[in-house]
């Protein structure tokens, strides 16, 4: 494998801007670059502007997104390492599919280009909903690790109130900034919050924005503040709601769910051991199996599709979103490996 040709084409790749809701530049680049290697695909809408790319060839599935969270640090090389947005989340693993396509002469698996992860994941759960998989590979940063569980998450915009005062009346007001304080304070005591699942961990909670006051001298009334709450496989995820929106009543607040996503964890033995065994075939050792702590489309391909899935791929997931997000080009390598043993190893099922 040519490591400076794999390098070439991330950094092109890298180049395209594909934040959420702006992919159709990318998916004009992935369109030409099927065309000439010599595939059919569909076009699978969720609106009337955007759509998944879709090489149908049966139930077992790999896919990865073309969007990216709208931050741009621009491109650093150094040596094999490349870092940027997108890097390792996720066009690396838009690279590994291309060239595993390049090189693949009997292709057995369905190839799926998603957008809208870093949105509200309509692109997998369109797909999902439309066509029942039964397994599939999710390209994700992993560190080359196998996830066959995540964390799923119930994200609330809240908003704590307080008294407008005048500024320098300030006992005769309520600062809406400290009842948050005492809010966020009291997070802890949430049950959920003390359980833990052996591969993804602890439950645990996000204070992702806060917002509140002003320059002008008044005590502020509102805060709004935006907590994303992980949710475990072993979690009843209804029970977990009722216990924090039961939580949320007792300040008097305001709030509303914004988002909420499923957890899943992997049962399905056959799947595991075929994911063991080509595994070792491609890295020369045996995985580590671990759980994710993000959500991804691997959850509605588990919820809508009922597919058994897991999660692979180059780069280290605490740094994507991130100005160190990077990949190193020798984990593209074992990723199109890993893929190439997939495709095999399902034309033998």
């Amino acid at each position: 494998m040519n490591k400076e040709e794999i390098k070439r084409e991330l950094i092109e790749i890298l180049k395209i801007k594909s934040f959420n809701g702006q992919e159709n530049q990318i998916l004009s680049y992935l369109e030409e670059k099927l065309e000439r290697i010599g595939y059919d695909y569909n076009k699978i809408y969720i609106d009337k502007d955007r759509y998944n790319i879709l090489i149908d060839r049966g139930d077992f599935f790999i896919c990865t997104h073309v969007d990216t969270v709208p931050f741009d640090y621009g491109i650093r090389i150094e040596n094999d390492t490349i870092y940027s947005i997108g890097a390792c989340d996720a066009k690396a693993n838009i690279v590994s599919i291309l060239k595993f396509l390049e090189r693949a002469k009997d292709l057995k698996v369905s190839i799926i280009f998603t957008v809208d992860e870093e949105g509200k994941g309509y692109g997998s759960e369109t797909i999902a909903r439309m066509k029942k998989f039964k397994r599939g590979i999710i390209l994700e940063p992993t560190s080359l690790d196998l996830a066959i569980a995540s964390a799923g998450s119930l994200e609330y915009e809240i908003v704590l109130k307080g008294l407008e005062a005048h500024g320098s009346c300030i006992e005769d007001g309520v600062n809406a900034i400290n009842v948050a304080f005492d809010f966020i304070s009291k997070l802890n005591s949430l049950k959920f919050l003390k359980q833990e699942h052996p591969l993804v961990g602890k439950a645990n909670y996000l204070i992702q924005h806060i917002s509140a006051g002003s320059y002008e001298l008044v005590v502020p009334d509102k805060c709004k503040i935006v907590i994303d709450f992980r949710i475990l496989p072993n979690h009843d995820i209804n029970n977990v709601r009722e216990e924090i929106e039961t939580f949320i009543k007792k300040f008097n607040a305001e709030y509303k769910l914004i988002d909420i996503s499923y957890p899943f964890e992997t049962r399905d033995e056959d799947f595991i051991n075929m994911l063991r065994k080509v595994y070792i075939k491609s890295l020369n050792k045996s995985p580590k199996f671990i759980g994710y702590k993000s959500w991804t489309d691997a959850s509605n391909f588990y919820v809508y599709s009922k597919a058994s899935v897991a999660i692979f791929g180059p780069g280290d997931l605490r740094y994507a979103h991130t100005r160190n997000e990077h990949v190193n080009i020798n984990e593209i390598i074992y990723t199109i490996r890993f893929l190439e043993k997939i495709n095999d190893e399902v034309t033998l099922h």
